[in-house]
């Protein structure tokens, strides 16, 4: 998978997030031991071990904060995972395994709560690539 086609796929969606009014405004982060961004960050450095892996990380972590902004608002899953399908498998299938792990997380009531969860789930994707890429 091309770098710049994850980034490219990551703002459509982001961009039809916020069309769809559902980017406006957690549950504990959870530890993965294994993870579809270990995976995508384990490619990224074996294409290009010299690149910028740290912008890599924040397209991950800015594409789970529109997600569980998402999620939070009440979007539908089957609406976000059509939304991610990707004629590239590999591209849609992080896309969508981030989709799928905002969704094990609780829809919350409270605005603070929902703030907190998304900035949970923001940095638990980013903290996981940031890991993967140091392994490197």
């Amino acid at each position: 998978m091309e770098r710049e086609n994850f980034r490219s796929l990551a703002v459509s969606f982001c961009v039809c997030l916020l069309a769809t009014a559902h980017c406006t405004s957690a549950a504990a982060a959870r530890p993965q031991e294994h993870s579809i961004v270990t995976e995508v960050v384990a490619y990224d450095l074996a294409q290009d071990p010299t690149g910028d892996h740290v912008s890599l990380c924040e397209t991950f972590s800015d594409y789970a904060k529109n997600v569980m902004t998402a999620r939070q608002e009440g979007a539908s899953i089957a609406r976000l995972i059509k939304i991610v399908n990707s004629p590239d498998p590999e591209d849609g299938g992080v896309m969508q395994q981030i989709v799928i792990d905002a969704y094990d997380h609780p829809k919350l009531s409270l605005e603070e709560n929902k703030r907190e969860a998304i900035k949970d789930f923001e940095n638990e994707i980013y903290l996981q690539c940031i890991k993967a890429s140091a392994k490197k």
